[in-house]
C-alpha cells in the first residue's frame, strides 16, 4: 500500500483518540485560567494554546515529515544525508524459503509456497496416522475470502477524520499548514527574545492575600520597596574597644556598598554617647565595668525600647551578641536583583578581618527573606 494511503488509514483509525485526549487536556488548562492564584493562571494560559498548537502540528506538519521519511526509506537514501542513495545488501544469509511439504527439494530448492497453505498442510499432517504417506495429503481447498463487514452507520467523528485525512492531501491545505507554522516559528522566536529571568513571589499568593497588599503598598510609598535586613555580631567580646571599632568598620563597608542606607540608630553609637554623657556628669561612671554600664544604658526606657530585642544578654548581664537593623535599596520582587545583592553582601562579610579563615562568620547580614531567593 502506498505510504500516503497508509498514513490516511492510520489517521482514520486513531485520529479520534488523539483529538479527544488533546481536547480534554486543553479544556482542563482552560479551566485553570480562572484560578485566583496568578502563577497558576499564567501556567494554564501558557499550556492550553501550546497543547492545541502541538495537536495541530502533529496532524499536519509531522505527518508530512513521516511521509517524506518513509519515501526516503523506500528509495534507500541515508537518514543523515538524503542525497546519498545506498545500494541494498544481498541477503545471502536469509533463511531458506519454505519448500514443498513432501521433503523432496532436489529440484525445487527455491520453490516458494503460500504461508497459509503451509500452515494448513502442517495441521493436516499432525492429524494423520504415523504410517501415512505425507505425499497423499489432500490439497487444502482454498477458502473464499470473506468480504469485510461494513456497519450500516458510521460515527460522526469517524466521518470527520476520514474527511480530514483526505484534506491533508490537498495542495491548498498543505500550503496553509506550512504558512501557519512559518508564522508560528517567527512569533515564537520573537517572544523568546523578550523573555526575562525574574521571580515575583507575590504572584504565588492569591490576589486577595494580605501579602500582596502589603508589598503593593510598600512599593507605592517607596522608590524600590527595599529589603529590611540586619547586621549581626556574635561570638566576640563586645566590650573590647578593638572589636567595637571593627563593628563600626563593618557597617561603614556596608554603607559604602552603595545600596545600604546608614542605620538610623545603632546601639554602639548611642551607648558611646551615653557613657560620655554620664562620665561628664559623674566621673566615677567611667570606672564601672562594661556590663554595669550596659545595665544602666538599658535601664533608660527609651533605649530599652529601641535595643532590648537587639541585644543578647545572659543572666549575668554579659553581652553575648547584638545586631543592627539596616535597609537595602533593592527590588526584592526580582530574584535576580536579590541574588546579586546577597552575593555582594556576603563578599563584604567574607572580606572582614575577623571573618578570615572562618566558616562560621562572626559578622554577617541576615534576613528571613533571604530563604526565598537562595
Amino acid at each position: 500500500m502506498d505510504v500516503v494511503k497508509r498514513i490516511q488509514s492510520v489517521i482514520d483509525d486513531v485520529g479520534v483518540s488523539i483529538f479527544l485526549t488533546s481536547l480534554t487536556s486543553v479544556l482542563a488548562f482552560v479551566l485553570g485560567t480562572f484560578s485566583n492564584i496568578p502563577a497558576v493562571k499564567w501556567l494554564c494560559l501558557y499550556a492550553f494554546p501550546t497543547i492545541a498548537w502541538n495537536f495541530f502540528y502533529q496532524i499536519t506538519f509531522f505527518l508530512a515529515l513521516v511521509v517524506l521519511d518513509e519515501r526516503r526509506i523506500q528509495d534507500n537514501r541515508m537518514d543523515y544525508c538524503t542525497c546519498i542513495t545506498v545500494r541494498p545488501k544481498d541477503d545471502d544469509d536469509h533463511d531458506h524459503d519454505i519448500t514443498h511439504i513432501n521433503g523432496n527439494d532436489n529440484n525445487n530448492n527455491n520453490a516458494i509456497i503460500d504461508v497459509d497453505d503451509y500452515i494448513a498442510n502442517q495441521i493436516n499432517r499432525s492429524t494423520l496416522p504415523p504410517d501415512s504417506n505425507y505425499t497423499d495429503v489432500p490439497a487444502v481447498p482454498e477458502q473464499p475470502r470473506q468480504q469485510p463487514h461494513h456497519e450500516q452507520s458510521v460515527h460522526p467523528a469517524d466521518r470527520f477524520m476520514a474527511w480530514y485525512s483526505k484534506q491533508l492531501l490537498r495542495g491548498g491545505f498543505q500550503f496553509t499548514a506550512v504558512l501557519a507554522f512559518v508564522a508560528l516559528t517567527a512569533i515564537s522566536v520573537d517572544c523568546a527574545t523578550q523573555l526575562k529571568q525574574e521571580f515575583d513571589f507575590t504572584k504565588m499568593v492569591p490576589k486577595d492575600s494580605y501579602v500582596k497588599g502589603f508589598y503593593d503598598t510598600l512599593f507605592a510609598h517607596t522608590s524600590q520597596g527595599g529589603e529590611n535586613s540586619m547586621a549581626f555580631f556574635r561570638n566576640v567580646d563586645q566590650s573590647d574597644p578593638s572589636i567595637q571599632r571593627q563593628m563600626e568598620a563593618y557597617l561603614d563597608d556596608l554603607i559604602q556598598y552603595g545600596h545600604v542606607h546608614k542605620p538610623t540608630y545603632f546601639w554602639l553609637w548611642d551607648f558611646t554617647d551615653f557613657v560620655q554623657e554620664k562620665t561628664t556628669e559623674n566621673s566615677t561612671f567611667a570606672d564601672l565595668s562594661f556590663d554595669e554600664q550596659m545595665a544602666n544604658f538599658l535601664a533608660v526606657e527609651y533605649y530599652n525600647e529601641l535595643y532590648d530585642e537587639d541585644m543578647g544578654i545572659d543572666r549575668d548581664g554579659k553581652v553575648l551578641e547584638s545586631r543592627c537593623r539596616i535597609h537595602i535599596d533593592v527590588d526584592n520582587r526580582q530574584s535576580k536583583n536579590m541574588i546579586t545583592m546577597m552575593e555582594d553582601l556576603r563578599s563584604i562579610s567574607s572580606s572582614q578581618p575577623i571573618n578570615e579563615g572562618l566558616d562560621d562568620w562572626k559578622f554577617f547580614t541576615y534576613s528571613h527573606d533571604y530563604h526565598i531567593y537562595e
